[in-house]
């Protein structure tokens, strides 16, 4: 192998050797550095025996001793000795540059390559002479550095000799590795030669060394890709991981939704059992599955995080956050399913307990009906009157117990449809019980009524000729006192209080009086007919009346005299109805016609025309201040009046009243003098707009002639100055006098357009001036005076450059140039003065002044042209003082220029003026047109509110526009303020602007308040006149009341006084004279009507002729009083005849009375001890009341019940002792009741036990009930406080910060905490078995169980103790730099394993032997250098302990994976190339990573094989 490396080989051993030059080119290769000088083709012994002395010479200077061998018997071919040489030179060169002594050597050796071929199959290396036998161990060693060259799974360990063909075969070609052993000298020997072995395998060692730098890049790169295919499997795994468990929470919460239950009891207990085994057993793995989950996610990202990458996002529906809400989902489900589950159970224990109940009171209803059966079936004995009642009397004794019955089968119907409706499985019985005894109740109905049959039939044979007697009196009786109210009734007959109720009453009338007639026919009919019967039984004399037929014939004629007494007293009310009506339709006839004549008077007076003056004069001749209508409602007056008298007290034919219409006319005065205020101002205006008008007109007039161009052209005096003069004349002209006549020309424009605005506001025609003073005539005029005006302009602009140019014929340019300069000086001083302008008029004036100086300016152009055509014509003379004529010419110019920079100035500075004064001036129309609208608003609003004052009728109308005034008031107040305050806005714009006076307007802010004021004054007066009105018609309302009141008491006093008359008690002598004394002859009663009448005089007096509270007046309360005392009469009558029928009474009522007593007396105390048997039964039923609860508040209310039973019981004592007490009164008076009373007391007596015992039993219930729940409540208390511990602590831990020392040091903390809590988890489990010891199924104070807290703590364990191992890791890994954990643990164990004397130290030896088992190749020098770096002298000795050790090794084996270092392994790789290809990294990296790395690189530009490294790199950072 060495000599190879100088293409030279050894044939022969003894022969090769024996001239020294393949000695010393072994020793040069092999020792890395040259010999020197050497016979390179020794022709004799000496020469070659030289060249053997120079390469031993060269062996001992590296301190190898050579025993018992000299160059002779190398020349000589000695075999034997130099073997022994070439082991020696190997030992010292290859094999001891492992370590300079041969144990060390081998073991470093031995070490390097357990390391090198850890993991693969069927490969242990041990030994350099039986590990090596099957060849797998070489070929491991091969492709743990080269896993290209050989695919290692294929091998067979079997084929010893093919897989080390194979290996000698790759070792020779492809690393270079001579075949220094034989298959035969490892196959065919029971243990090959361990140094012949060693030395082949260091031959290995320096080849791999020699690529080191590849394998630091690839194992680099091997780093990356595992990394990224560890994440990948967390990630794949996760998402398997949490979709598996996404399903199932889905799967649970669709079983969790599910509502199909068995519809039994048992059945549903067992679906209680499944879901406790659900929540208990199933789901506590899935809550730990959740957290193992985010801990999985929380591990992802703490190594992505470390890594530099981002954060892991896990597919569609497996984001923690998503099984979050999944388990949200779940968790709601359970609880509805929980509460579904607890409800069904509940409904079928409700179920159980209502059979159970429906069967008792099944049975206790059979047992009452079986024993009436036989009480109906049964025949009664009946041998008199008497005796017949009392068999009756106990029948309906029975019957009465039949009805206090029925609502037992009502509950037990009631139950059995709600244990219907509740679907309990046996329900058709349930119904049929209930249905047969409903029907066997029913029929006892059929049974008592033919036993009631039988005992009427055998009373009527007993009774028949006393019930004759006793049916005419009744009978005679009855029809006198009906005979009696009757006519009572007919003379109180009150008809209608209006003609159309009087005519609809005829009908009423007619049906009354033949309702009357056919019953008064009828009664005496009937009475006929029974007194014939009495005549046929033989029954002359009646001792219970004095009535006989004659008498009821003559009750039945006065019945009908009195009905033709009410018809004579209807005709005569129909016809005072008649006149009261025509009245009614009189008055309203006139009080519409006034409304109407008023509604045209204010058309005919609006509707008048012309101009103001005359038309003002007209409508005050035409309203005549309102005589017609004061007329008109003075006649209204008067017919109020009579209707009054008449009794009139409402009118459904108007809606007006008298006071109304005065509101009407009030408004038409209101309408006429507001239309006269309205007129006066069209007319100051119209005034206004003439005279100013007027004035224009005649400047114009007057001007027109004196502007004309042939009239003045003749003034012109043919000289210069003279047309300057005239033309400053003309100027100042159009500066003041025609400036001033336009700006009066606008205002005169401004205010015929208000006039227009305000006439066709006012529904007035548009105002239309005089021919001469109209628009159109004064704009004519006004645009002919410019005109002319511009035809002087234009003549005096020519006469002046006549002037002008005649002169500069004359002057000399001197002359032209002074006379410039002189007007320039004159118009330089205008133009520097600054104007003062306090007025748009000013403005105005001042921008025509600057108009005419730009004419000027303008025209003086030429004549600087003039000067300079002069220079021109002076220089074309060559005049010899040219430049002064240049210069004046150039100082004009300037000034020229000069003087239209100040125009221009002047002028913006006017324009600014005119601008800031025509905003002044904006301001100022604007306050005058808020100002001028409000004061017509303001009187047209108060002239509204003055003539609005129509409030209501009544009382009722007036209160209820109280809203309405509000209303109005709050918006005409509102309304007022706010353009009050745009007016003061508008007034303090004024003044911002420093305005201070206004021709627009003469109105002031103060005339605005005033304005306002009388707004707020004219609303004032109207709440004033409001609440007069108000004030009054409470008043009228009150009187009204009161005379209701007085009439409705009147009545009631009639009324009441006749109830008591015909109430009055005792004697019929004692009410006689009661009936007098309430009477009083009348007199409390006329008393009453008369002041009755003097306070209707009152109200007319007051103008109340109306009453909408009673239909009472004067009249019919005369007619009650009448009806009163003839009632009075008949009732006084009525019992004088009832004192006779009393006394004949008496004796026959005393017998009956005295044997009624006692039968009333047996029904009443059977009636007892019927009531009470029932309450008792009703007790016992209750305490048979199956038990049935889970929790306090339904056992204590079985206590609370239980107490009331007990309560109801002792209520029954006094009863009870009635009863007994009664039934020995019975017996001594003859009724035997010894059976009935020994059967009650039983009952009573066993009731008493029977409630004592469910006293016991609910008590016992509720003792127990209160244990289970204070256990559920200590249960949940610790459940709940374990749960937070459990969220907080795995919150804790989730949000452990801050350096790794401090989150373990947190971690262990959190740890220490969560042992602390073994004893919670240890009390709750105890609670959990004593809760099930007392079978209680479900907790109300949480949904909690052991079994889930369990689970949830067994994983906070495993999250805390992974959570730690996670940072412990991290903790080694980032303390040693950038090595990972599995680098650093190999590091100690090769330290540990060369440290042979466990003392932390490692001698140089031992340190060279560490480094050459990692394989590092370090030199002498090297060494020396790294034992000055990290040794530390021990006992005169350079050693190295672990920490020095560790570091140097991780910044040899540093494997960091940043991304310019993976970029610089790929080049390492690929030599530096831009690309890699697969067989370049599987050199260096084993297959499975070449393999991903080829799955997951994009290729090179598209180059098939060529793989583009840097885009890999940047797409696994960029993760």
């Amino acid at each position: 192998m060495h000599l190879g490396k100088r293409a030279l080989k050894i044939e022969e051993l003894e022969e090769d050797f024996k001239t020294g030059i393949n000695l010393i080119n072994l020793l040069e290769v092999i020792g890395a550095e040259t010999l020197g000088k050497y016979n390179k083709k020794p022709m004799m012994k000496i020469q070659c025996i030289e060249n053997i002395n120079k390469a031993l010479k060269y062996i001992a200077s590296k301190n190898v001793k050579l025993w018992g061998i000299g160059s002779e018997d190398i020349y000589d071919g000695n075999r034997k000795l130099t073997l022994g040489m070439i082991w020696t030179i190997i030992l010292r060169f290859a094999i001891a540059d492992i370590s300079e002594e041969e144990l060390n050597a081998k073991e470093a050796l031995l070490l390097w390559c357990k390391k090198k071929t850890k993991g693969y199959n069927d490969v242990q290396v041990e030994n350099f002479h039986k590990s090596w036998k099957d060849g797998l161990a070489l070929n491991a060693l091969i492709h743990a550095h080269r896993p290209d060259l050989l695919d290692f799974d294929s091998l067979n360990k079997e084929n010893a000799a093919e897989n080390l063909e194979l290996a000698f075969d790759i070792a020779e070609k492809e690393l270079g590795i001579p075949r220094l052993l034989d298959i035969e000298d490892i196959v065919d020997v029971p243990k090959p030669d361990e140094r012949s072995v060693m030395t082949y395998i260091a031959q290995f060692y320096h080849v791999f060394s020699a690529s080191r730098k590849q394998e630091v890049a690839g194992r680099r790169i091997g780093k990356l890709v595992d990394l990224n295919k560890t994440m990948e499997q967390m990630q794949g795994d996760y998402n398997v991981t949490a979709e598996e468990h996404m399903n199932w929470v889905k799967q649970a919460t669709e079983k969790m939704n599910e509502r199909e239950f068995d519809n039994t009891l048992e059945g549903v207990q067992k679906q209680v059992g499944d879901h406790k085994t659900f929540k208990s057993e199933e789901k506590p793995p899935k809550v730990a599955e959740k957290l193992d989950i985010e801990n999985q996610m929380n591990a992802i990202n703490f190594k992505l995080n470390k890594a530099g990458r981002s954060a892991f996002v896990p597919k569609d529906g497996c984001s923690t956050g998503e099984i979050t809400a999944a388990w949200d989902e779940l968790n709601e489900a359970e609880k509805n399913r929980d509460a579904a589950l607890a409800e069904e159970l509940e409904r079928q224990k409700k179920l159980d307990l209502l059979n159970r109940r429906f069967n008792n009171k099944a049975d206790q209803l059979e047992k009452w009906i079986n024993k009436k059966e036989d009480y109906l079936n049964k025949e009664d004995e009946v041998d008199s009157v008497d005796s017949a009642n009392r068999r009756i009397k106990f029948l309906d004794a029975y019957n009465e117990e039949y009805n206090r019955t029925k609502p037992k089968v009502e509950d037990l119907n009631t139950l059995a449809k709600e244990i219907e409706e509740l679907n309990f499985v046996n329900k058709e019985d349930v119904r049929a019980r209930a249905d047969g005894l409903t029907d066997r109740f029913n029929n006892l109905q059929g049974l008592s009524e033919k036993k009631g049959e039988r005992l009427d039939n055998k009373l009527k044979e007993q009774q028949e000729k006393e019930r004759l007697r006793l049916q005419w009196a009744e009978v005679t009786t009855n029809y006198r006192t009906w005979a009696s109210n009757k006519q009572s009734e007919i003379a109180s007959t009150n008809f209608p209080n209006s003609l159309e109720g009087c005519q609809a009453y005829a009908e009423k009338l007619d049906a009354s009086d033949n309702e009357t007639r056919e019953a008064n026919d009828s009664k005496k009919a009937d009475l006929d007919a029974l007194w014939a019967e009495l005549q046929e039984k033989g029954v002359q004399e009646n001792r219970y009346t004095v009535l006989t037929n004659e008498d009821v014939a003559a009750i039945h004629q006065s019945v009908n005299d009195a009905l033709e007494t009410r018809r004579t007293e209807y005709q005569e009310e129909l016809k005072r109805q008649e006149v009261m009506e025509e009245k009614r339709k009189e008055f309203a006839e006139a009080a519409q016609a006034f409304v109407n004549h008023v509604k045209a008077r204010k058309e005919e007076i609006t509707g008048l025309e012309g101009e103001p003056e005359p038309l003002i004069q007209t409508i005050r001749d035409n309203y005549n201040e309102g005589s017609q209508e004061q007329e008109k409602l003075n006649g209204l007056s008067a017919l109020q009046e009579e209707m009054a008298g008449l009794g009139i007290a409402d009118n459904k034919h108007t809606k007006y009243t008298l006071g109304s219409l005065n509101v009407t006319n009030n408004k038409l005065n209101k309408h006429v003098q507001g239309r006269i205020s309205m007129l006066e101002e069209e007319n100051n205006m119209k005034n206004k707009y003439n005279d100013q008008a007027q004035v224009l007109q005649n400047w114009i007039t007057e001007t027109t002639p004196t502007i004309q161009a042939d009239d003045f052209k003749s003034g012109f005096d043919n000289t210069l100055e003279g047309v300057r003069k005239v033309k400053t004349e003309w100027n100042y002209f159009k500066t003041t006098q025609k400036a001033q006549r336009g700006i009066a020309k606008i205002n005169l424009t401004n205010l015929f357009n208000k006039i227009q605005k305000n006439q066709e506001a006012n529904n007035r025609p548009a105002f239309v001036p005089e021919d001469n003073l109209s628009q159109d005539n004064i704009n004519q005029n006004f645009e002919q005076l410019e005109n002319d005006s511009k035809s002087r302009d234009q003549a005096i602009r020519e006469e002046l450059e006549r002037q002008e140019k005649l002169a500069s014929l004359v002057k000399s340019f001197n002359g032209n140039a002074e006379e410039l300069e002189a007007w320039a000086s004159e118009k330089q001083e205008y133009l520097d003065t600054k104007e003062t302008v306090d007025s748009l008029d000013d403005a105005r004036l001042k921008t025509m002044y600057l108009d005419v100086y730009d004419e000027d300016f303008q025209n003086t152009l030429k004549n600087v042209e003039n000067l300079k055509q002069q220079q021109s014509e002076i220089a074309a003379l060559n005049y010899n003082d040219i430049d002064t004529i240049n210069s004046r010419v150039e100082t004009i110019n300037a000034l020229w220029s000069s003087l239209q920079d100040k125009s221009n100035s002047k002028r913006t500075d006017l324009d600014s003026d005119n601008e800031r004064e025509q905003n002044k001036e904006n301001l100022r129309v604007d306050f005058a047109t808020q100002i001028n609208d409000y004061v017509k608003w303001v009187k047209d609003t108060v002239h509204n509110i003055e003539t609005s004052h129509n409030f209501g009728h009544n009382l009722n109308d007036v209160t209820n526009y109280k809203e309405t005034l509000d209303q109005e008031n709050e918006a005409t107040t509102n309304d007022s303020n706010s353009k009050l305050d745009s007016i003061k806005q508008a007034q303090q714009a004024l003044a911002d602007n420093d305005v201070n006076d206004n021709v627009h307007t003469e109105l002031t802010v103060a005339d605005a308040e005033a304005s306002h004021q009388s707004v707020v004054d004219a609303l004032a007066a109207r709440n004033a006149a409001y609440d007069t009105e108000l004030q009054t018609q409470t008043e009228n309302d009150a009187q009204r009341k009161a005379f209701a009141e007085l009439a409705d008491e009147f009545v009631n006093f009639l009324n009441d006084q006749f109830s008591q008359a015909e109430a009055s008690e005792g004697s019929t002598d004692e009410r006689t004279e009661a009936v007098k004394a309430i009477y009083a002859d009348g007199a409390p009663s006329q008393e009453k009507y008369d002041n009755i009448v003097k306070f209707n005089d009152e109200n007319r007096q007051r103008g109340i002729f109306t009453n909408e509270y009673t239909d009472h007046s004067t009249i019919s309360l005369n007619k009650r009083l009448t009806q009163y005392n003839e009632k009075i009469s008949n009732l006084l009558s009525a019992i004088s005849e009832e004192a006779e029928m009393n006394e004949r009474r008496a004796q026959k009522e005393a017998e009956w009375q005295q044997k009624a007593a006692l039968q009333q007396q047996r029904i009443e105390w059977n009636d007892k001890v019927s009531q009470l048997d029932q309450a008792l039964d009703n007790i016992h039923e209750e305490c048979n009341e199956p038990i049935s609860v889970s929790n306090i508040e339904q056992a204590q209310s079985l206590v609370d019940e239980a107490n009331s039973l007990n309560e109801q019981y002792s209520g029954q004592s006094e009863n009870f002792n009635s009863i007994v007490s009664e039934a020995g009164n019975l017996k001594e008076a003859g009724e035997d009741v010894s059976e009935e009373e020994s059967s009650i007391s039983d009952k009573f007596n066993s009731t008493k036990d029977t409630v004592s015992t469910r006293q016991e039993q609910v008590n016992q219930e509720l003792e127990t009930q209160t244990a289970n729940d204070a256990l559920c409540k200590n249960f949940a208390d610790n459940a709940n406080t374990l749960q937070e511990f459990i969220n907080t602590t795995n919150a804790s831990i989730n949000n452990v910060d801050g350096e790794l020392e401090d989150q373990i040091a947190q971690l262990q903390t959190i740890n220490s905490e969560i042992n602390n809590n073994k004893a919670q988890l240890s009390e709750l489990e105890n609670l959990n078995n004593q809760i099930e010891e007392a079978q209680i199924s479900s907790n109300s104070h949480t949904d909690l169980t052991f079994a889930q807290l369990n689970a949830l703590f067994s994983q906070l364990q495993k999250h805390v103790s992974d959570q730690e191992s996670i940072v412990s890791k991290e903790i080694a890994s980032q303390k040693h730099s950038t090595a990972s954990p599995e680098q650093i643990e190999e590091f100690k164990e090769v330290f540990r394993h060369f440290d042979k004397n466990n003392n932390s130290y490692l001698s140089p030896l031992e340190f060279k032997s560490c480094l050459q088992s990692l394989g590092e190749d370090p030199t002498d020098d090297d060494m020396e250098k790294l034992l000055n770096q990290l040794g530390k002298e021990v006992n005169d000795v350079k050693t190295v302990d672990f920490d020095s050790f560790v570091e140097y090794m991780i910044n040899v084996a540093s494997d960091s994976t940043s991304e310019s270092e993976i970029l610089q392994s790929f080049r390492d790789i690929s030599g530096d190339k831009e690309f890699v290809e697969e067989a370049d990294l599987r050199r260096y990296m084993p297959g499975d990573q070449v393999d991903y790395l080829i799955a997951n690189m994009p290729l090179y530009k598209d180059q098939e094989g060529k793989y583009d490294f840097a885009a890999f790199c940047s797409q696994s950072f960029s993760n």
